[in-house]
């Protein structure tokens, strides 16, 4: 998401993390308002497929009402 954010983001980039004990919470903002959106990468493409990891990889995802902060919610599991 950082990636995503310096690569196609306007300005500086903010990163916060939030850790309880069965979640962690990502989330990114920089200065752009266009709300960060999944891509159709094509198998030969290089590039275009870090939202999509996120988002097969998150519990949950999404994009805050100002368009700024991606965020990501990554539930834990086998704590002990």
């Amino acid at each position: 998401m950082v990636t995503n954010s310096v690569e196609h983001g306007q300005g500086a980039v903010a990163l916060w993390m939030r850790h309880t004990d069965d979640e962690l919470r990502i989330e990114v903002t920089d200065e752009n308002s266009a709300p960060a959106q999944l891509q159709d990468a094509a198998d030969e493409d290089v590039c275009g497929r870090g939202l999509f990891l996120v988002a097969s990889l998150a519990g949950a995802w999404g994009v805050g009402d100002d368009g700024r902060t991606t965020w990501a919610a990554f539930t834990l599991t086998g704590r002990t």
